[in-house]
């Protein structure tokens, strides 16, 4: 009987140690206005599907996205990239859309894939489908 007892008490712990999960300390994905947030560098781009070729000064070009809602364009050109031309504004970001505003002008693209080291966008300028892809710096 005593063994019938510790074999119960045993099977009832076994019982209740399996049911229970283990602790759920999940932390959730980042989110697309969390994982663009810093700098990215161009690293290819396509038009209509078609790969760009691209100058070692087009490879330069940056993006920079802040935590206020601020960005900054970076261009490069001239000998070895010297110059840098830089263009600031705003941006919103509703679920996989953008919205730029530098002064008067808005651009909007729509985030195609981004993780914590790649950022790939599209948008159409002119009736030709552009993809950006980017890498985090």
């Amino acid at each position: 009987m005593n063994t019938l007892k510790k074999l119960s008490i045993a099977l009832v712990l076994i019982c209740g140690m399996a049911s229970c999960s283990k602790n759920d300390d999940t932390v959730a994905a980042p989110t697309n206005a969390e994982l663009v947030i810093g700098l990215w560098q161009l690293q290819s781009a396509t038009q209509d599907g078609n790969p760009v070729v691209l100058g070692s000064c087009e490879l330069a070009h940056t993006l920079r996205f802040t935590e206020a809602g601020m960005l900054t364009l970076t261009f490069y050109s001239g000998t070895n990239c010297s110059t840098a031309a830089q263009t600031t504004g705003t941006y919103t970001l509703n679920g996989d859309t953008i919205t730029a505003n530098s002064g008067s002008s808005a651009s909007i693209v729509r985030i195609v894939s981004i993780t914590s080291t790649s950022f790939s966008v599209e948008f159409d300028e002119s009736g030709i489908l552009i993809i950006n892809n980017y890498i985090k710096k």
